[in-house]
């Protein structure tokens, strides 16, 4: 009976490495500093012009990214869906859409996976505007550098 409940847990212990193991393989972890030369908002949260950096990890179907200071203070952290078809010729970027002098993180993209920010309150304003009815934003992309390789 001993050896029955040794072999059971062990066999238990072994299942567990292997789900722990695959789990840890299906996450992406990639680090991207971005030079951002304006000032910009995600959400209703305007940030300053200057150096961040760009955790992205990388779930089955799921993102996480996670904008830092140079410190490595987050600053925000955002998750949704995964969308494969974001990235741009294979570089890692974050697109901008700008309303006059406003800057609206709406995208943000790896080689391999990518996601699509909704739109804030003023963002949504600032488009509906009379002077701009139906005026399409600018497009802006800022490149990513990467920091480190990817575990």
């Amino acid at each position: 009976m001993r050896k029955l409940t040794q072999q059971i847990c062990m066999s238990l212990g072994l299942v567990m490495m292997m789900a722990f193991a695959s789990s840890v393989q299906a996450q992406t972890l990639a680090r991207y500093t971005a030079q951002i030369p304006f000032d910009f908002n995600i959400g209703n949260k305007t940030y300053r012009a200057g150096e961040y950096v760009i955790n992205m990890r990388n779930q089955p179907s799921v993102a996480k990214w996670t904008l830092a200071d140079t410190k490595g203070r987050d600053l925000k952290i955002i998750s949704g869906m995964t969308n494969l078809n974001c990235s741009r010729n294979g570089k890692a970027s974050l697109l901008f859409s700008r309303y006059e002098n406003q800057n609206f993180l709406t995208d943000m993209s790896a080689p391999n996976f990518g996601m699509r920010i909704g739109k804030a309150k003023l963002e949504r304003q600032l488009a509906k505007k009379p002077s701009q009815p139906n005026a399409k934003p600018e497009i802006v992309a800022v490149v990513l550098s990467e920091r480190t390789k990817k575990i």
